[in-house]
């Protein structure tokens, strides 16, 4: 507004909306999963990693049984643990690489636990109509692109996306933080100094949200 002598915040609830001044704003938005579609990827019993890691730590409603992860780095290899914690089966590991992405320790410690790692492979559909009910895979070759005929068939009723986080900027670009693209930080991310403070001087972004390092 034209009166306003501070920066102000827009806030709201499920009654009424107001605004308030601030001096400084730390913003903490957090990532979301990279989610890439493939033919069925659309049914009941696919999700992604960070949302499966919620549904079993924070709200115990996790439904499924039997999982497919497709990502073998530390991100998968988390969801793989928590789901045999929770006395899940972890079908199998899938990466198109041809080696675990992951730490060596915690992915021998789920080897031992009878978890198959499916390396040079990628999912090639999700089986079921009202479900996933399986998955079909593709095993690559040493350039990565599919080996003519070698397909494999899992029973699963979730497949899982481990396959990387996306910083959450929708908050700091509204802002006006200025933005830059680091693939080592995985795109887009706000542009920040090393005390995480943005282009502007009263907002800074933290955490997942000002990028992701895996």
């Amino acid at each position: 507004t034209a009166h306003a002598t501070k920066p102000q915040l827009g806030l709201a609830d499920s009654e009424k909306s107001w605004m308030i001044e601030y001096d400084h704003l730390i913003l903490a938005p957090g990532a979301r999963d990279l989610v890439l579609s493939f033919p069925g990827w659309h049914l009941p019993g696919v999700l992604g990693a960070a949302g499966a890691l919620a549904l079993l730590e924070r709200y115990q409603a996790f439904s499924g049984e039997r999982l497919i992860i497709l990502g073998s780095g530390n991100l998968g290899l988390s969801v793989a643990k928590r789901a045999l914690a929770n006395g899940l089966q972890v079908v199998a590991i899938v990466d198109v690489a041809n080696t675990i992405r992951g730490d060596a320790n915690l992915a021998e410690e789920l080897r031992s636990a009878g978890v198959r790692f499916l390396l040079s492979h990628t999912i090639q559909d999700a089986r079921g109509t009202d479900g996933v009910a399986g998955a079909r895979l593709q095993s690559l070759d040493k350039d990565m692109r599919p080996a003519d005929g070698e397909t494999l068939d899992l029973e699963c009723d979730t497949i899982c996306m481990a396959l990387g986080l996306v910083p959450n900027i929708e908050l700091a670009a509204v802002t006006g933080c200025a933005l830059e693209f680091r693939a080592d930080r995985s795109g887009w991310i706000p542009k920040v100094d090393s005390n995480m403070r943005s282009s502007l001087e009263s907002v800074s972004v933290v955490g997942d949200g000002a990028g992701v390092t895996e």
